[in-house]
């Protein structure tokens, strides 16, 4: 016997006017790899646009920690780990790009 998880897929989509629209998801595709002894779950989300695609600014797939939301309301940049802006801040020094 075997059952599929249940798992909720949250889709945030962030339109360049700055409007949030808020979806969840659907699982439409399952396929089992036996030989591998695994499974591949495919989720999908759809969002009509009123002209293209340049309409939507940012897509986000499930849920991010608080500081990710906090630093996107202050538009600024979200780093996982210290290590990561400092890792950034090397890459742009090497690159000569100033911060």
């Amino acid at each position: 016997m075997f059952s599929l998880p249940e798992i909720e897929v949250p889709v945030a989509f962030y339109l360049r006017s700055y409007e949030e629209i808020d979806k969840r998801a659907v699982c439409d595709t399952v396929a089992f790899e036996p030989d591998r002894q695994r499974f591949v779950m495919v989720w999908r989300v759809s969002l009509p646009l009123r002209r293209n695609m340049f309409e939507v600014s940012q897509v986000v797939t499930g849920k991010m920690p608080p500081g990710w939301y906090r630093a996107r309301a202050l538009g600024k940049t979200y780093y996982r780990s210290l290590k990561q802006l400092t890792d950034a801040r090397r890459s742009e020094r090497a690159a000569g790009i100033s911060a």
